[in-house]
């Protein structure tokens, strides 16, 4: 599956692939210093992702028929595009939108707050694999 995961990574966002080295590295330093740059890098790995997989654009429309911005701050919403577009489960969906809240939502305050290492790395791990599920869509 890694391996897997790596190549379509690679292929479509390479500044992903790229700082995995860093994230492991600041991890295995394991100091609160390192923790939080981890950190910053799994949110910067998010960040990169949805720029590549969507880039920013203009508004859409959403099924309720309230617009949804799409526009370069608003990241999680180009994600949740892309997969509106590629996934046809309804369950997935929203595990992969809940998922992807809380996950943001965790390595953004773990920059400010002490977080463990061992949740740091739990962290790190869970970022990979999401944007693993969702490249593999």
């Amino acid at each position: 599956y890694k391996s897997g995961v790596d190549k379509l990574l690679a292929e479509e966002c390479g500044e992903v692939i790229e700082k995995i080295p860093s994230i492991i590295d600041r991890l295995n330093a394991g100091d609160r210093e390192a923790i939080s740059h981890a950190l910053t890098s799994c949110r910067r790995v998010i960040d990169s992702f949805a720029d590549a997989i969507f880039p920013p654009t203009s508004p859409a429309m959403g099924d309720d028929g309230e617009e949804i911005l799409l526009t370069s701050e608003h990241k999680r919403n180009r994600i949740l595009q892309y997969v509106k577009q590629r996934c046809e489960s309804s369950s997935r969906k929203i595990k992969i939108r809940q998922s992807l809240t809380n996950l943001y939502g965790r390595v953004s305050s773990g920059v400010h707050a002490d977080v463990t290492l061992n949740e740091a790395k739990s962290l790190f791990f869970e970022t990979y694999l999401l944007v693993g599920e969702i490249i593999s869509l």
